[in-house]
């Protein structure tokens, strides 16, 4: 009943502050507005490709938060997935009776809450970046199960609760400059000049109904002023914006690919740091509570090197009466991209990470711990993380710990794309 309160209550506090950011995310910049087609389809190309970049970002967590004892992770990031991710850690590749835990946990952002809330396609390009504030929140809820059944305290479980928000993100696609990548898709690309045809004809054949005195495809370029124009583009529902889209989205990929200002600004928007506060808590029916407030910093060293750093306080409320703990702990991460990635579409790269964590706990020794990790994409949206962990003692005993963890992890705004919904 704890969490089923706490995620009502987060969930009515979000709406509350997120209902007021209606800015429309457009080229140029409002209160402006393209008055010809040229620059509307100009607009929403460029909408498409800021969509498509920012969901190929290297820093969003999918695994289950670090405080699971099983989590696949060491480290956190500050980041996750747009909509919903969910990660599902099962039992240790040795069991050597700490790793015989499994976890999953579900991970929303506050914009897929408001999409649902208002009942808008979450994919839509002009409603993803008119709302970049709603992607800087998360709520997680998990839950971490023990195989030892009778024998654990812990075989009921804990219940995992957290919520994250971003303080600082330089790699905001929706908020950089992409003129030079739209400039260099106008001039270079031989489809433009399909995509706009197209989309004329479209336009035609959708509106001309509404014209009967008006019988060329190029309309609205030869006989419509700005006042028009405007009026006329508002006569297109949802269904239609999103078939033309489509027509955008479906030519779009080979001339981004040979595009190389695209892979400049990746480059540049992999380099730049994010900052964030993340709040996690782990609860037991028996047992002690476990709290764990941390900061987030990523920073890419290279277009395929990112580093992580945690800081955190963590504090434990035992139930017995002055046994609680508290102390510090710090971590850090390198993440290395193995294999090339396609800028807009398809799998994740493979990647290496190194990690390392120290914590100081009052009335208890220091505990250190390294891991090594894999992860391995088996679609756009799912992937495979394997670690192996090495601690110096355990959390209990003063003996050391090797575990292997594996699972699977999802990200529903990928994964949707993957499949179809666009």
């Amino acid at each position: 009943m704890r969490m089923k309160r706490l995620l009502f209550i987060l969930k009515v506090s979000l709406c509350f502050c997120l209902l007021d950011s209606s800015t429309l995310a457009q080229c140029p910049t409002p209160p402006d507005q393209p008055n010809n087609l040229p620059t509307w389809i100009n607009c929403k190309v460029e909408e498409m490709v800021r969509v498509r970049v920012s969901q190929r970002q290297n820093t969003r967590q999918t695994e289950t938060p670090s405080i699971s004892g099983s989590s696949t992770s060491l480290v956190d990031q500050s980041s996750a997935s747009d909509l919903i991710g969910a990660a599902l850690n099962l039992t240790g590749i040795k069991d050597d009776g700490a790793s015989d835990k499994k976890s999953f946990s579900f991970t929303a952002s506050g914009y897929s809450l408001l999409a649902a809330a208002s009942s808008h396609d979450p994919l839509a390009p002009s409603y993803y970046l008119a709302h970049r504030t709603a992607r800087r929140f998360w709520f997680t809820l998990g839950q971490e199960v023990s195989d030892n059944g009778d024998s654990d305290p812990d075989a009921e479980g804990a219940k995992i609760v957290g919520f994250k928000v971003l303080l600082l993100d330089k790699r905001d696609v929706g908020s950089r400059d992409l003129s030079a990548v739209s400039n260099a898709i106008d001039t270079s690309s031989p489809n433009f000049a399909e995509i706009s045809n197209l989309i004329k004809g479209y336009l035609f054949k959708t509106l001309s109904p509404k014209f009967p005195g008006i019988t060329k495809p190029d309309f609205l370029i030869n006989q419509l002023g700005r006042t028009n124009f405007i009026a006329t583009m508002a006569l297109l529902t949802e269904s239609q914006l999103r078939d033309i889209d489509s027509i955008i989205e479906d030519r779009i990929n080979p001339e981004i690919e040979l595009d190389d200002a695209i892979r400049k600004e990746v480059e540049s928007i992999r380099k730049a740091s994010q900052l964030s506060l993340s709040v996690l808590s782990k609860f037991r029916k028996e047992g002690s509570d476990e709290y764990k407030g941390e900061l987030i910093y990523d920073k890419g060293l290279s277009s395929r090197i990112n580093f992580t750093f945690n800081g955190g306080f963590e504090y434990v409320n035992s139930k017995l009466i002055g046994a609680d703990t508290r102390g510090g702990s710090v971590a850090g991460q390198l993440q290395f991209q193995v294999t090339p990635e396609k800028l807009l579409e398809g799998r994740n790269p493979i990647y290496v990470y190194l990690s390392g964590q120290g914590k100081w706990m009052n009335n208890t020794k220091s505990i250190a711990k390294v891991q090594t990790k894999i992860k391995i994409p088996i679609t756009d949206g799912i992937d495979l993380p394997i670690s192996f962990t090495f601690a110096n003692r355990t959390e209990l005993i003063d003996e050391q710990e090797v575990r292997g963890q594996f699972g699977f992890t999802f990200d529903l705004a990928r994964l949707a794309r993957a499949v179809g919904f666009k």
